[in-house]
């Protein structure tokens, strides 16, 4: 879907040229506001669920 998984934004050794800048400002935004990692992919997985149930 977007062409990037979590992972890749997220990976410190990734060479910086492989990331999309926006997701990565994304990231480091909700970082910034203090949304941790679970919360992360909690919303991860709702979007999927709800995703899903709209096919």
């Amino acid at each position: 879907m977007l062409g990037v998984t979590v992972k890749t934004l997220l990976e410190p050794d990734a060479p910086a040229d492989d990331l999309d800048p926006e997701w990565l400002e994304l990231a480091k935004e909700a970082m910034a506001s203090g949304i941790s990692k679970e919360e992360f992919r909690e919303f991860l997985e709702y979007q999927k669920w709800r995703h899903q149930r709209e096919e």
